[in-house]
């Protein structure tokens, strides 16, 4: 039986797609990007290719899309 809903994975995925649509949208550099959320640029690039993020930064990018969508 084939469910609607998301796994984690799945979930993180479209959120890193997202902040990396969102950045594109600003125009905005990895590295300008990153100090707007208040993570480097490394942190940033890795999200975009699909990386684990440690869950302090995940939140950070969390808290960013819960500011911008306010």
């Amino acid at each position: 039986m084939k469910s609607d809903v998301a796994t984690p994975e799945q979930t993180i995925a479209f959120l890193m797609r997202l902040m990396r649509g969102a950045r594109a949208a600003r125009g905005l550099t990895l590295q300008e990007f990153g100090g707007l959320i208040g993570v480097s640029k490394s942190t940033i690039q890795r999200a975009e290719q699909g990386k684990t993020l440690d869950a302090v930064n995940f939140l950070r990018v969390v808290e960013w899309f819960r500011r911008e969508t306010a």
